[in-house]
């Protein structure tokens, strides 16, 4: 009996034998099926029939040759038995498997080959026959920290470059991709960032490891602080446009004026300066401020959150359309999606209030306008969806968290990679602001029309769903246990998110 694992053939019918190499007349074997397609790991059985047509007893081996005629890799091949024995006129089998092991030596594609039986006792007769085994492609990727661990960002120095050390594993060669996200609380550090010299990718060979560079460009922005600010780094490597690993470098931002300058009269002046100069009241945090977690909710706290909210809908963001490369190779749109702030001109260095005009193909939009339109494509509220963009993110897109949560949405890379595609969005654009927030929404309805099944249509439970899991929110619902079944982390999650929404306008 066949284990269930193995796979057989893709053709039913014997080829034709018009390119077989010619039988020998003593030697007589026949292959019924010459073609298979079979994963790495499975196998693809046939038998090869053997007639012994000589008037001797002989014995007969099989042996599995490569387009050149060398024996194949013995790790692929396995016979069974390993010879017959025959009497003059006699026919047996011998079960031919193939099994291609899981290493890039398992190229993916047609393998031609040829099946070749002899005998020890016809020394100089062999009967060949041609097949031909198709690999289907795998990919795996190995990818190590990046090097060095830590880079430094400066006013004199913008510029930061890691190394990312990536090995293709898998059988075919892949196009490398990059997806860049920055965990600075919505600072806007980070301007723009590339493979260098990458172009739209970086083809990698099967089995072949290769550092790859990358170049971060830091935004030219006034920064003050007494020490400098580390930021978390996180660099998605893409294979073919889908995500294959993320791993963590550090960014050390340094302030233009630290320590004992800002005590100066000068310094202080630059400090009314810059405050003056921001445009439309935008919050000042100083470079060594960290972004706290929302305090428990009083009447006075909900009035600055509100306001907050309100404040981030208004902030303009570009829409990228799909065709837009998933790697930016400009400064004017930052990687989340979000437009850019310009760099500081020579002439007015402090001047944050110009706007660089957004890509052609690109159309700018509000934050609350982005929600409104994804909101009412998936029968969600936007008022909910923004609420809870705020308490998973601050509205910051480029966002990372703990688990390696990405964007405005805080959307786990599994969850990306599963719903991205159904959402109609790039997988290797987690950090544009629309697309995070259309796959977010895309996955919340699903929650709720799941949970609407088992007769629970409350927001309420479809929020404490994305937020802890569909499987232990049944679970509770299951129990019987209700509302206070839920974990408090999650109730005050699923409270804060309805509390505020209840407090954006129409």
């Amino acid at each position: 009996m066949t284990p269930p694992h193995l796979t057989h053939k893709i053709d039913a019918s014997p080829q034709s034998d018009d390119d077989q190499p010619p039988l020998d007349d003593l030697i007589r074997a026949h292959l019924p099926v010459r073609r298979w397609r079979v994963e790495v790991e499975e196998t693809a059985l046939c038998p090869v029939e053997i007639h012994n047509a000589g008037e001797v007893t002989a014995d007969f081996r099989v042996q599995v040759l490569d387009a050149d005629g060398d024996p194949l890799d013995p790790a692929w091949v396995r016979m069974t038995p390993a010879q017959v024995h025959l009497p003059p006129g006699g026919r047996s089998s011998v079960i031919l498997a193939l099994t291609p092991p899981r290493s890039p030596r398992s190229r993916a594609g047609d393998h031609d080959l040829l099946v070749q039986v002899t005998s020890p006792q016809h020394p100089e007769r062999r009967t060949r026959i041609s097949a031909a085994l198709t690999v289907k492609p795998f990919s795996q990727l190995q990818i190590d920290p990046p090097l060095p661990a830590q880079v430094a960002l400066s006013w004199r120095n913008p510029v930061a470059d890691f190394v990312l050390p990536v090995e293709n594993r898998g059988n075919h060669e892949v196009s490398l991709g990059l997806a860049l996200g920055v965990a600075d609380g919505g600072m806007g550090l980070v301007a723009a960032f590339e493979m260098v010299g990458g172009g739209d990718g970086l083809a990698l060979e099967p089995g072949r490891r290769r550092h790859v560079p990358v170049r971060i460009h830091g935004r030219r922005r006034i920064m003050l602080g007494v020490t400098e600010r580390m930021v978390s780094v996180a660099l998605t490597v893409t294979a073919d446009g889908a995500p294959a690993g993320t791993v963590h470098g550090r960014l050390a931002v340094q302030p233009i004026l630290a320590g004992a300058q800002l005590v100066t009269a000068g310094a202080l002046a630059v400090v009314a300066l810059v405050v003056a100069g921001m445009v439309g009241g935008l919050t000042w945090l100083s470079v060594g401020s960290t972004p706290g977690l929302p305090p428990t909710p009083d009447p006075a706290a909900a009035t600055r959150q509100v306001d907050a909210v309100t404040q981030n809908l208004r902030t303009l963001i570009v829409v990228v359309p799909p065709a837009q490369p998933s790697i930016p190779q400009e400064e004017p749109v930052a990687a989340g999606g979000a437009e850019a702030p310009p760099s500081p001109t020579p002439a007015d260095p402090l001047d944050f209030s110009q706007k660089e005009t957004p890509p052609t193909q690109a159309e700018p939009i509000s934050y609350q306008a982005m929600f409104q339109e994804i909101a009412r494509e998936y029968g969600l509220s936007w008022q909910i969806l923004a609420a809870q963009a705020y308490v998973e993110s601050r509205l910051d897109p480029m966002a990372v968290g703990g688990d390696g949560d990405m964007g405005l949405m805080q959307i786990i890379p599994s969850t990306w990679g599963q719903w991205a595609p159904k959402a109609g969005v790039d997988p290797a654009t987690p950090y544009d602001g629309y697309a995070n927030v259309r796959v977010g929404a895309a996955y919340l309805a699903y929650l709720r029309g799941e949970l609407t099944k088992d007769g629970h249509p409350e927001d309420a439970w479809a929020l404490a769903a994305y937020n802890w899991g569909l499987k232990n929110v049944r679970g509770v619902l299951a129990g019987g246990q209700g509302w206070d079944g839920l974990p408090k982390k999650q109730r005050q999650y699923v409270t804060d998110i309805l509390n505020l929404a209840g407090s954006i306008g129409e």
